[in-house]
């Protein structure tokens, strides 16, 4: 089972991400760092991954890194995902505000466990640990009433050779109608090839714009439009209700997103469950991945 976990990742990753634009499309090509396309926060996971226009905590850094600028107090979130066979993904993300504007750190983290390498006659001659990482420094202040933000990335894939890559994120936010009505815009992973020895990919990047709408009694819906440049477009679709228990905030989160539309089973439906009290939340959401699985993602959020 050890020795096919790197094939069913291969699978997961190029089935989730890749399958429908090569179908699609045969002259787009793939690309590599894909788990820099799963996501951060549990919150935005149960909404389908609609999150450019609405986010407004440190997991802003990842769907759109100009709502870091409505960031009013220190935040930190922390989210783990458990994939498929001991494949772990995590998420960890820090908000400051300044005088001078936000300031924001996050670590994106894919261990694929470990994997023994053996011979022609089946014995195990050695292992290693595959990972993917993701460490980010971000900045983000109202420029001209407009919420503006960026980040710059260090991006590491180690198999058994290490690869690395830079890029940067551009995002901005503006609010309309009091509040009411938000919209965002992003460029995710715009940099260099992640090169190995001799092999080079490039990123996943991928161009982000979004609408989210507060209609008042705790109900928000959001939609994100996504143009990857190594797939066709899709969309992500969700929606929040929220009600106010005591000193309780209890959430109720469902979307569903077309990026995962060629894989066979239900896919693309994200459900998700909230909870806050005082500077701390939960978030929870259950994602299906058709044949191949479920994921889970919880996350722990803390303001200072």
């Amino acid at each position: 089972m050890k020795q096919m976990k790197l094939v069913l990742t291969a699978a997961i990753m190029l089935s989730a991400f890749t399958a429908p634009a090569l179908a699609a499309k045969a002259d787009i090509g793939t690309s590599g760092a894909q788990f820099l396309k799963l996501g951060a926060g549990a919150r935005t996971a149960g909404m389908g991954d609609a999150g450019s226009a609405v986010v407004s905590k440190s997991d802003s850094i990842y769907w759109n890194v100009g709502g870091l600028a409505a960031l009013k107090k220190p935040n930190i979130e922390v989210m783990h995902s458990m994939w498929f066979e001991d494949i772990s993904y995590q998420w960890v993300s820090f908000g400051m505000p300044t005088k001078i504007g936000v300031f924001g750190l996050a670590v994106q983290y894919l261990s694929y466990g470990k994997i023994d390498q053996t011979d022609d006659t089946g014995l195990v001659t050695s292992s290693f640990s595959p990972l993917d990482m993701m460490a980010s420094l971000s900045y983000a202040r109202k420029l001209f009433g407009v919420d503006s933000g960026l980040s710059v990335k260090y991006i590491q894939s180690k198999i058994t050779n290490t690869a690395t890559a830079y890029a940067a994120d551009l995002g901005v936010r503006k609010s309309f109608m009091g509040k009411k009505l938000s919209t965002g815009l992003a460029i995710q992973n715009l940099g260099t090839k992640l090169k190995y020895i001799v092999a080079e990919e490039p990123l996943p990047m991928n161009i982000k714009a979004g609408a989210g709408y507060d209609f008042g009694s705790g109900l928000l819906a959001a939609l994100d439009i996504n143009l990857p440049q190594d797939s066709e477009i899709y969309y992500a679709l969700g929606v929040e209700k929220k009600l106010k228990i005591k000193d309780f905030e209890a959430f109720g989160r469902l979307g569903y997103n077309t990026i995962t539309k060629d894989i066979v089973g239900t896919k693309g439906i994200g459900i998700g469950l909230g909870l806050n009290y005082n500077a701390y939340s939960f978030d929870y959401a259950f994602t299906p991945y058709g044949e191949l699985g479920n994921t889970h993602k919880i996350s722990i959020g803390f303001v200072f």
